[in-house]
This record gives structure tokens, sequence and C-alpha cells, in this order.
């Protein structure tokens, strides 16, 4: 400390003790200023996290009922702090297929920064969840429904998606012809599933395929997770109403889920003449209930539709705006 000392010179103690203290008061409230900036950062994740989860809950129950979404958008505000260390709720907007959801500490006190002159600064934080709709879907069957059944279906409904030889359309028995024609590439589908898009113009896929059709779902069906094997596993009802995919039986989650799981395109309603170019219009949402092939030219498939919210995390299926005629429904945070 020689150093100091020498600096200190006759005389100009008073001097050094002025320095000293406005350096301690300077750091002293930068400190203060620290300690308050880290926890304004704290309280606007807080404030962040309580608009995710509230917007989240509000689009469970859009485009059916905005004026429910708000409900449960402001019920899951409180549930997550609002209401409570002066934390309000500035506003909810709601539109058909997304909702925003704006949260804030007005005028949130300071701890230690009132050293610099500091009283009180406003934290925020906003949410938008949105319903959005894929638009392209891998793990699809190569069986139409066409638009009218599908519109007059509700949840659970029982639905024929490849007719037996009691009930063909001009030789159409339900099958289409998705990235190849022929029987194998037919029963490969039904075995993996198949990649199509909403708008996208595939062949039907003429004659009973008994025989690829049985194949194909032998194999299928027996590869099920033994946990997904029922309706009831695979699909839940939340508090709201709401069904939902489980995490473990959905197939686009890139694991196995559940090969009862799958989608059906939807085509516009028109005559079937032999192979005959038909338009995906939508993507049915669908559980395979079981197939019967009891004797030559008799199979017939069954399925229970279904329309739920699900994940999709699939590098082969893309998201577009929401599309009633899609089944799967997908909520995220846009913003």
């Amino acid at each position: 400390m020689r150093w100091l000392s020498r600096l200190i010179k006759k005389g100009e103690e008073g001097q050094v003790l002025v320095v000293a203290a406005l350096g301690l008061a300077a750091l002293l409230g930068f400190a203060a200023l620290a300690i308050d900036v880290g926890f304004f950062v704290w309280e606007r994740r807080a404030l962040q996290n309580a608009a995710d989860a509230s917007a989240l809950a509000g689009v469970m129950e859009l485009p059916n009922s905005p004026t429910a979404a708000v409900a449960m958008a402001n019920d899951y505000a409180v549930r997550n702090g609002v209401g409570d260390r002066g934390w309000v709720v500035e506003s909810i907007n709601v539109d058909a297929t997304a909702i925003t959801v704006s949260v804030a500490h007005p005028n949130a006190p300071l701890m230690l920064g009132r050293v610099l002159g500091l009283l009180g600064v406003n934290v925020g934080a906003r949410s938008t969840a949105a319903i959005n709709s894929p638009y392209r879907l891998s793990n699809v069957m190569p069986w139409m429904l066409k638009r009218s059944v599908y519109e007059a279906a509700s949840n659970d409904d029982l639905v024929i998606l490849k007719y037996d030889a009691r009930n063909p359309e001009q030789g159409n028995f339900g099958p289409l012809a998705i990235g190849r024609r022929g029987a194998a590439a037919y029963r490969r589908n039904i075995e993996e599933g198949a990649v199509v898009e909403l708008q996208g113009e595939y062949d039907t896929e003429p004659g009973n395929m008994v025989g690829p059709t049985e194949q194909g779902l032998q194999r299928r069906l027996s590869e099920t997770d033994m946990e997904c094997d029922e309706w009831h596993e695979a699909f839940s009802l939340d508090g709201g109403g709401t069904l939902h995919l489980s995490p473990r039986c959905n197939p686009w989650l890139g694991k196995e889920g559940s090969k009862r799981v799958v989608a059906i395109p939807v085509v516009e309603d028109t005559d079937l003449h032999g192979r005959t170019r038909v338009r995906i219009v939508g993507l049915a949402l669908a559980f395979l209930e079981g197939f019967q092939c009891p004797r030559g030219n008799e199979c017939q498939v069954q399925a229970r539709l279904v329309k739920a919210v699900a994940s999709l995390e699939d590098p082969d299926s893309l998201l577009g705006p929401f599309d009633p005629n899609v089944g799967i429904r997908v909520l995220r945070l846009v913003q």
C-alpha cells in the first residue's frame, strides 16, 4: 500500500475521502441496478410462462367457442400467478384460429434501484397460440373417404374404408394408388404408410385387392404397441372436452406409436369408373378397428373416425393454416 500512501499528500486527505465516498455510492448504485435487472429478467420469464400457458389453454377451445377460449385463457393465467404480486391480464384477443394473451406487472417496484432515483418499471409479456393443420402428412393409408361421409361423421363413428365384393362402385373398392400402382405398392403402403399432400391428385386402384389388403393389415396390426391397441388407450378427453392423441401412441413423434392410428385421404364426391383421378381435399384421423376377409372375394376394413389434438414432429409432415377438413389439430405457440 506504499503507492497509495504516496498519493495522499499532506492536505489532500479530505479530497480522497470525498472521491472514495462518491466511488462507493456509484458502486452501490450499480450493484443495486444489477440486482434489480436480475430480478426483472426472472419476472419477465415468469410472465412469459404465464402468457404461454394461458394462450395454449385458450386455443384449445377454438374454433368452436371464442368465448370459452377467453374464459380458459383467464383461468390459466390465474393458475400461473396472475392476480398475485401485482400481475394483471392486459388483454386477450381472439380470432377464429388464434389467441393472443398479454400479461404484465405495471410499475413493478425496484428493490435497490431507488439509490439511483428509479421508482418502478413496467414488465410485460405476450404470447400467441394458433391452430394449424398438416397439409402434408405421413402414415397415410391407401384408402379413401368421400367428403360427404366424412362431414356427416362424428368422433368415434365407425366407417368402412375398404369395401368387400358386395359393395363395389364401378370396380372400385376403396384403394388408392399412392406413389406407384399395383398390388405390391398397395400392400407396402398399408404396412408402412404413405406420404400425401392436400390438393394432391391420385389414381384409384381398381380391383378388390383381397390378398394384399389382408397381408398388409396382418403385418401392420401385429406390430402395434400392446398399450395402444384400444381406442381408449390412444385417445383421451381433457377437462374441457377436447380429444387428445396420447404421445405414447402418436405415430408422428419420431417413434413407432400405435400402428392402428392412421390418416385417411378425404376426396370429393365423384362417380368412380375404373382407374379414376381423385383430388385429396382433407385428411381424416382414424383408428383401425380391424378387417374381415372371411372368404374369396370379400375383404372389408373398418375404422373409427377421430378429430383430435396431436403433436407432429415428423420430417415428412408439414403444417399449414387450420383446415376443418383435416382431423388433426396442432396447437402451437407462434409468437
